[in-house]
């Protein structure tokens, strides 16, 4: 949800009025109440916030949901221009489908508008071998040196051809 419109457009934060989200009520109450996020789990738990550090850096990793991003005045700025809203629509789709629709206003009256079933990484949207490579990395690259990270990459993807005495000093570490 958070980067399509995104990849999709460019838009810039300074030139955005407001951002609607309508989705389905048990999300609105998990995610979509808290606008101003005062530490890491609040932001992991935020529309508003993940909409708007999206916007800005097209990216929802670990550095945009870090105790130092999440104090970004321009981030929590734009947080605020964020409206989330849970309607009958997406509430009668739960749990079959966890959708919503983003509709992004300019400050010029233009609308950009981006319908989600479900979100990339939904049993229904899965992701790819490449995506899951990628998140991994970006997952791990504060613990591990790249060549560590390639090879649990290595040993997974071809799991079922990896001999166990492998398998246990790949993962086993002290």
């Amino acid at each position: 949800m958070r980067l399509c419109i995104q990849n999709e457009i460019l838009l810039l934060p300074e030139n955005i009025k407001h951002i609607e989200v309508e989705t389905y009520e048990v999300g609105y109450k998990q995610c979509g109440t808290i606008v101003t996020p005062q530490n890491v789990s609040e932001a992991q738990f935020s529309i508003p916030y993940g909409v708007a550090v999206a916007l800005c850096d097209k990216a929802a990793g670990l550095e945009q949901f870090s105790r130092e991003r999440i104090k970004d005045k321009r981030l929590l700025e734009l947080a605020k221009k964020v409206h989330v809203y849970a309607s009958e629509r997406f509430s009668a789709e739960y749990p079959r489908n966890w959708g919503c629709e983003v509709t992004v206003t300019t400050k010029d009256n233009k609308e950009y508008k981006k319908y989600i079933v479900n979100a990339k990484g939904d049993h229904s949207v899965p992701l790819s071998m490449d995506d899951l490579r990628e998140k991994f990395i970006s997952l791990s690259g504060h613990k591990y040196k790249i060549n560590e990270i390639q090879n649990i990459i290595d040993t997974v993807f071809h799991l079922e051809t990896a001999a166990p005495e492998l398998l246990v000093k790949q993962f086993y570490r002290q």
